[in-house]
Parts: structure tokens; C-alpha cells; sequence
């Protein structure tokens, strides 16, 4: 049971501002730049994957573009810009399709979504809550509500291992068809794990985006703008704080605090609900730097968290340079190579002097009377 100090007026006000810093969204240096660079890949790009480590504060990317997007449309509430929803989690060596299509029919407050009804070609045969049934009941919802951006979040989940599955590269294409069909983007949110099974086709190559929601790293020198950026995200969730409760933190503090976060806002806006909700158990007037120190991830936590950073951001770096790649390649017809690419005239930037459209004078011999 919580306990509650005889300060009442002093617990409240701490209770009130752990709710604030719950719902604080501070636009840092790296929130507006990954808004920037998703907002440019969703303009050009059907698939967009928007990767960075747990805790980084992807959930309240989510939330700030949904409220964002789904500004009021011709004052018509039926019509949504932007949606969404959590891939389920495999519960069975198949992926589960039937709970994913629910899932999204859901999110666009479909009636009924487990009892579409699919009808045979040949015989009018209602079949009700097969896969391909709620597939099209999604699309045909996406559709007629307008929805312009889909947003799947826990993409890691379409990741099925077991042999004899569909791989994430299928999933991906079937995702892709839809966003053919129906016009929209859609935007799968993951963990930097996703990265090591996914393959790329030229094709999706082409077609996709990958975002990187990247942390603060600190280095010895404060004036960097890492620490610079960091040290102003601590100051907006001290401001949320009566200003008689307010903590004095050093710039030695702000380091253990980017230490102990990992240096993600996410779980720095963790920590501070943590050490609040400590300073609301022990009855204190503010909150305290103690309480940081009370609530602090364990060390063999903390070393995980950093190596699962370390080793996300080396295999995002790896899989730009195989998609840089694979374009590459597929801009090279097969039977010719690189290097005679590279000796044509329009490779090599000097211009041939023929007009587009007019015929080749070695491939189309023109007879003049």
C-alpha cells in the first residue's frame, strides 16, 4: 500500500505531476529530426520503417503524429487521415493473420470485424471470418474512411522464425499491395531487431524507407550537442514540477541521468515517474536526487540495454550500405557490368548528342533517298 506523507497538499502535487510527465511530449533535437526525415520518407516512399531501441520514445512519436494527422477533416468525424495499432503476437508456429486484420479493422471502429463474409465465385456461399474475408474488409475500411497513413506498431512481431513460414520479405509485399491498392503509406514502428532476418528484393528496395530514431550519446565534453540536447529534455520534466519542488541537479547528475536512461527520452521519462513515485512514498516536500539514485535500472539491465543500442545502430549502418547495394545492382542491366556502365556517355556525363526519341543511328539504320 502507497504511503502517503501528512503533507497532503505536497503528494498531491507531486501525483499531479508524475501524470504531466506521463503525458509530456518534448519535441528534443532527435524527436523533430526523425519527424522531419519520416515525414519526407512517407511523402516518397509506400513502406516506411521507422527503427530505434526500446525505450527511445517511439510510443509518443506515435501518439504526436496521430493527433497531428488526424487534424478534423471537413468537419466529418467518419473521415481519418491517420491510424493506429499493434501487430499481435504470434501465439502459434503461424503467423496469426486473422488476429492482425482484426486488429487493424478495429483501429478503424469496423463493426463487427470477425464476422466478414467472403462469397464463393460459383456459388453464392457466405464464408464468414476467413483471412481473405477480413483482408478485403480492411482494405475496402482503409479506403472508405480516407485513411492516408497506417501505422503498425510492434513490427517485430510479423518476424516468424519456424521452418516452412513465410518470411518478413512476403509480409512486407503483401503490405506493400495494400498500400498500392488503397493509396496509403504505411509505417511499421520495430525495435532495431527486425533488421537482422529482413531482406530486401530490389523491388522493396525501391519502395521502402528506413527511418532511424537514433538515442543521445554523451561525450566527455558538455558543450557538445548531444549533451546539450539532453541536458534541455531534463529541464522540460523538471519544469512540469512546483517550482519549490524542483531538483537540483548538476551537470554530473545529468550524466548518471543519461547513463542510467541509455540516453533514450523514453526511459528518462520512466525514471522520473520511478522517482516520483518513490518521493510520494517517503512523504517528501520535493522531489529529491535520492530518489533517482532509489529507482535506478539494475547494472546488468543497464548493460543489456546499451549493447541491444550498440548492436541496432551497427546493423541499421549495415543494412543502409546493402540497400545502397542492391540498388546499385539493379540498376546494372545483367550482361552488361559496372564498369561499361561507367564508360557510356551518360554515365560518364558527356551527352551523346541524339534527342530523346529519336532513333539510335547504330541500332536503327534510317535509309535516306
Amino acid at each position: 500500500m502507497t504511503v502517503l506523507s501528512e503533507d497532503t497538499c505536497s503528494g498531491d502535487a507531486l501525483r499531479s505531476a508524475r501524470l504531466l510527465i506521463r503525458k509530456k511530449v518534448v519535441e528534443h533535437l532527435r524527436f523533430r529530426e526523425t519527424c522531419e526525415r519520416l515525414e519526407e520518407a512517407r511523402e516518397t516512399n509506400s513502406l516506411v520503417l521507422l527503427i530505434g531501441p526500446s525505450g527511445v520514445g517511439k510510443g509518443v512519436l506515435i501518439r504526436f503524429l496521430i493527433e497531428r494527422l488526424n487534424t478534423p477533416v471537413d468537419s466529418d468525424p467518419r473521415v481519418l487521415r491517420a491510424v493506429a495499432f499493434r501487430a499481435p503476437s504470434p501465439y502459434s508456429p503461424t503467423f496469426p493473420w486473422k488476429a492482425f486484420w482484426i486488429a487493424w479493422l478495429d483501429t478503424l471502429a469496423d463493426p463487427l470485424p470477425d464476422r466478414k463474409v467472403e462469397r464463393g465465385a460459383r456459388r453464392q456461399r457466405q464464408v464468414v471470418g476467413t483471412v481473405d474475408a477480413l483482408m478485403r474488409a480492411a482494405v475496402s475500411a482503409t479506403r472508405d474512411r480516407g485513411v492516408d497513413v497506417v501505422i503498425i506498431d510492434e513490427a517485430l512481431n510479423l518476424v516468424l522464425k519456424e521452418r516452412g513460414e513465410q518470411t518478413l520479405r512476403q509480409r512486407l509485399d503483401v503490405l506493400r499491395d495494400i498500400s498500392d491498392e488503397v493509396g496509403c503509406r504505411i509505417v511499421l514502428v520495430s525495435t532495431p531487431r527486425i533488421l537482422e532476418p529482413l531482406e530486401f528484393s530490389p523491388e522493396l528496395a525501391r519502395r521502402m524507407r528506413e527511418v532511424f530514431f537514433p538515442r543521445y550519446v554523451f561525450s566527455q565534453d558538455m558543450r557538445s550537442e548531444d549533451c546539450k540536447a539532453f541536458l534541455s529534455v531534463v529541464q522540460a520534466f523538471v519544469k512540469e514540477l512546483p517550482e519549490a519542488m524542483r531538483p537540483k541537479l548538476s551537470s554530473r547528475a545529468v550524466q548518471r541521468l543519461q547513463s542510467g536512461s541509455v540516453g533514450c527520452v523514453g526511459n528518462l521519462s520512466a525514471w522520473f515517474d520511478r522517482a516520483l513515485v518513490r518521493g510520494v512514498q517517503s512523504g517528501s516536500k520535493a522531489l529529491e536526487w535520492s530518489h533517482f539514485k532509489a529507482t535506478v535500472l539494475p547494472d546488468r539491465k543497464l548493460i543489456q540495454m546499451r549493447e541491444d543500442c550498440e548492436k541496432g545502430e551497427r546493423c541499421f549502418r549495415d543494412l543502409s550500405a546493402q540497400t545502397e547495394e542492391v540498388l546499385m545492382r539493379s540498376a546494372v542491366p545483367e550482361n552488361e557490368s559496372s564498369e561499361d556502365v561507367a564508360a557510356t556517355p551518360a554515365a560518364s556525363g558527356k551527352g551523346s548528342g541524339r534527342r530523346p526519341g529519336t532513333p539510335h543511328p547504330a541500332r536503327h539504320k534510317v535509309n535516306v533517298a
